[in-house]
């Protein structure tokens, strides 16, 4: 076969394509122009699809919230109806009860007999409804519809940028929840809060001028030796620990501090997003041999167990604390999160520059203090609900009371009111 001199002058300049195993010797997704991505495209693409994907959890998120908040209506409207029903209930049974003693003449024993009639019940022969679950409200799946795909944009990106770059790109979904959660859950909008997202920007597009090239395709060999390293394994265990303390502190002081959920979240999101890179690195370092590495199941069962208690503890999180605290304090701590558990796994800092690693500490110090105007002086929400909603429980015993004393007044009120009789002697 006969080739071209012009093709072999070129082919003697420009060297073909190398092949997966050279391209993860050399620590890039591909090399040069023809035959793969570039460095600086693949950074690119994954800052991309992790702004497209935290748009999307940014609305999953609120969608969440939306449906918690629907739930909650409808439970307090069936108390409301049901203590109602039992204080109309619980005032006819006396009313029958006074009337009773009236006829009998047993004014001295009344009281005694008001306590002991077994015509009037606590409850009102009711007992209280409970809170519905969340896993039968459509809005709610419909969020975990949108999370799934935002999630999927999120895991793309890992495999193209380092984890360090992707993470603290959830300002995006910051960002856009402050113009979603007016509209949708009509959640206040400040000048401060316009101020933070203002700041929230500018830090995460530092972040991503500060992106570097270095984002190797790590083999399952490689994995399994930084797994084993001291500094990762004692990372695991100091984690482990607070995980522990953080789930049992949940149940008692979950409702009155947002970091106890919220920590968790941050925490097992770590995990989550340590277990995605690697996943997405064995992909991208070989497609069809990746099911015979075990290495591959376990990230995988680490990815899935993280992710479904991330969605566990961000949903108490949000049936207890407004969309706009919970999304910020949940960015800032899965940030620190990611950033810590890459650093050590990953080794993302190892080889840095000065210059880049300036930025990223400078963009995050940005991002951080975006978040801290954004969180900062609100009034949460439910509270205000509960307060309204503990006033509405505490006019029914008023009712009730009013009705005893109805029963009760028409002979007291005439023994009080009309003058004494005199006796004629």
């Amino acid at each position: 076969m006969h080739i071209p001199p012009s093709s072999v002058a070129a082919g003697s300049a420009t060297p073909p394509p190398t092949s997966i195993q050279s391209n993860y010797n050399g620590g890039v997704w591909a090399l040069g122009t023809s035959g793969g991505y570039s460095e600086s495209w693949s950074s690119l693409i994954g800052i991309v699809t992790a702004i497209v994907g935290n748009v999307l959890i940014s609305f999953a998120l609120n969608m969440q919230r939306y449906a918690h908040i629907r739930l909650e209506r409808e439970w307090q409207e069936k108390e409301r109806q049901r203590k109602r029903r039992s204080a109309s209930q619980t005032s006819l049974a006396r009313l029958a009860e006074g009337g009773k003693r009236k006829r009998r003449n047993e004014d001295a024993h009344g009281d005694d007999a008001l306590e002991s009639s077994p015509l009037i019940g606590k409850d009102g022969g009711e007992t209280i409804t409970k809170h519905p679950s969340y896993l039968k409200s459509t809005y709610w799946w419909l969020g975990i519809i949108l999370m799934t795909v935002g999630e999927c944009g999120n895991f793309l990106a890992y495999g193209f940028a380092p984890a360090s770059i992707v993470s603290p790109l959830g300002v995006v979904a910051l960002i856009s929840n402050c113009m979603i959660a007016p509209f949708m859950l009509k959640e206040p909008f400040r000048m401060r809060d316009a101020l933070g997202v203002v700041i929230a920007v500018g830090g995460a597009v530092t972040v991503v001028f500060s992106a570097s090239d270095n984002n190797p395709k790590l083999g399952p060999d490689e994995i399994w030796d930084l797994i084993r390293r001291w500094e990762f394994e004692t990372y695991l265990g100091i984690t482990c620990a607070v995980i522990a303390c953080l789930m049992v502190a949940s149940n008692r002081f979950g409702e009155k501090n947002i970091l106890i959920d919220l920590g968790l979240v941050g925490l097992f999101g770590g995990y989550t997003a340590l277990s995605t890179k690697g996943v997405a690195s064995l992909l991208s370092y070989t497609l069809w041999r990746v099911i015979t590495f075990p290495v591959f199941y376990l990230l995988v069962a680490i990815l899935a167990g993280t992710a479904i208690m991330q969605i566990k503890y961000i949903n108490r999180a949000l049936q207890r604390f407004d969309a706009t605290q919970v999304i910020p304090v949940q960015f800032v701590l899965f940030t620190l999160s990611v950033i810590l558990g890459s650093a050590i796994l990953y080794r993302d800092f190892e080889r840095t520059s000065g210059d880049h690693a300036g930025k990223f500490v400078g963009g995050c110090a940005l991002t951080f203090t975006g978040v801290w105007f954004i969180t900062s002086g609100r009034v949460s929400s439910g509270s205000d609900t509960a307060s309204e909603f503990d006033s509405d429980d505490d006019q029914v015993p008023d009712a009730i009371n009013l009705s005893t004393h109805d029963t009760s007044t028409p002979e007291t009120s005439s023994s009080t009111l009309l003058p004494p009789r005199r006796t004629s002697r």
